[in-house]
């Protein structure tokens, strides 16, 4: 463990002569700080989560409006091209009302679109909104990933972004129950099982996007939670972080940044490769034709669920070593050889079964060093739209991923094309991030 770090601070109305300083355990303040906020943001990203990848456990109900592959691969970039068009402006807008407004406007109106969906008639009408589902959504991601720069410093920050980023395959632990239970209400009220899992996994981003407004804060400076002491111990301990004073514009120059956001595309492709086709493929398997439903909602959970550790795990490590890009490279080489070994194997349900799960944990356990490294590349004022850029470009890869995987997957032989797609992204990946070079504190 870290050793325990303190920061001296004078109580209000003191001053030189006047009375002795208070030590602020500036480590049980990042630590109640962890406690107050990862969970609540971990929430809030369950609920975005749930709505952009729902579609991964709906895509045979929605056949009945048309949804085959081709369709399924369309409405997938829909949400991302939506997401990349308006990341940056989103983030930009955030870093100047402050945080607790902005996140607040964005749950809220994801919310309302992704319950509208539940009245579409056609593929059409589906997409359309999928692509204002990620308009809406955009900014949210980044502006987390921003928030948190505000709150932890740089040798902390890859266990606060995992802790938050584990919402992601424990969404896709409850999606797969959530999705199978929704489903069983097909016609009440008149209406499809479809319809209601969409109307309803619309409603908690509309809450909890009210409850933003009462609960975070935009910083440090604002959280009453934390004593006067306490504040300034932070942002004092923040201060060589944040105080960079180049401009989003003037931080476009700097090559690292580019590279950044071409590594995050090639890690986007893998992983919503994997997301978005691991639900379909597990409930196509002939072993499974006649099991129930909820049988095979939790079974989609089982790699989400590892994924989820790993990713813990791994960022603990990131944090202890203060290293990077070898955890990056590490975790994403480990995802390329399980999804190079699927491709092998497509014919064995056991084998793929072991394969794909093992990717899912690489994947996943890639983010957390990944965006601790991006986050010392970006700093200061550049920070929100270096984020943003980060995560727009490397979005696309949402849309790249799956019909990468799908079009290649029409390839017929004795190996399985689109898993070895998704491989070399993350090869690639693996073998290029070494070369980044992080900035110290």
């Amino acid at each position: 463990m870290p050793p325990i770090e303190t920061i001296a601070k004078p109580m209000p109305g003191t001053g030189p002569g006047a009375a002795p300083s208070t030590e602020v355990d500036i480590q049980r303040v990042y630590d109640r700080a962890a406690r107050r906020l990862l969970p609540f943001l971990f929430i809030c990203y369950v609920a975005n989560h749930l709505d952009r990848a729902n579609l991964a456990f709906l895509k045979t109900p929605l056949k009945a409006i048309g949804m085959d592959d081709a369709a399924f691969a369309l409405a997938v970039g829909c949400f991302y091209l939506g997401y990349a068009l308006f990341e940056i402006p989103s983030n930009l807008v955030l870093a100047r009302v402050g945080a607790r407004r902005w996140i607040a406007r964005i749950m809220i109106s994801w919310g309302l679109v992704a319950s509208a969906m539940a009245l579409v008639a056609t593929i059409a009408q589906y997409n359309g909104l999928r692509f204002l589902l990620g308009a809406a959504e955009a900014g949210f991601y980044p502006g987390v990933i921003l928030y948190l720069t505000r709150w932890f410093p740089p040798e902390r920050r890859a266990r606060a972004t995992a802790l938050f980023l584990t919402s992601i395959p424990l969404a896709s632990v409850i999606s797969g129950p959530l999705t199978s239970e929704l489903l069983r209400l097909d016609g009440a009220a008149g209406l499809s099982g479809w319809r209601w899992v969409l109307l309803l996994e619309g409603l908690p981003p509309i809450v909890l996007g009210i409850a933003v407004l009462r609960w975070l804060p935009d910083g440090p400076g604002d959280a009453r939670w934390l004593a006067p002491a306490e504040r300034a111990a932070v942002l004092a301990d923040l201060s060589p972080a944040a105080d960079d004073e180049h401009s989003f514009v003037r931080s476009l120059r700097d090559p690292r940044l580019w590279m950044l956001s071409g590594l995050y595309f090639l890690l986007v492709i893998g992983l919503y490769g994997v997301t978005n086709w691991l639900p379909p493929i597990i409930r196509s398997q002939p072993f499974l034709a006649h099991a129930p439903e909820q049988a095979i909602g939790w079974l989609v959970a089982v790699p989400f669920a590892c994924a989820a550790v790993a990713m813990v795990l791994v960022a603990r490590s990131s944090d202890r070593r203060g290293e990077r890009r070898w955890h990056t490279a590490a975790t994403a080489g480990v995802a390329a050889a399980a999804l190079a070994m699927a491709a092998c194997v497509p014919q064995s349900q056991a084998l793929l079964m072991i394969a794909l799960s093992i990717a899912c944990m690489g994947v996943f356990a890639t983010l957390g060093p990944f965006w601790g490294l991006a986050t010392s590349v970006t700093r200061g004022r550049a920070s929100a739209g270096g984020i943003a850029l980060i995560n727009s470009i490397g979005c696309l890869g949402g849309y790249a991923g799956p019909v990468l995987f799908e079009r290649l997957g029409r390839l017929h032989g004795p190996v399985h094309a689109g898993y070895l797609g998704l491989a070399a992204s993350l090869a690639l990946l693996a073998i290029t991030v070494p070369l980044v070079r992080a900035r110290g504190r």
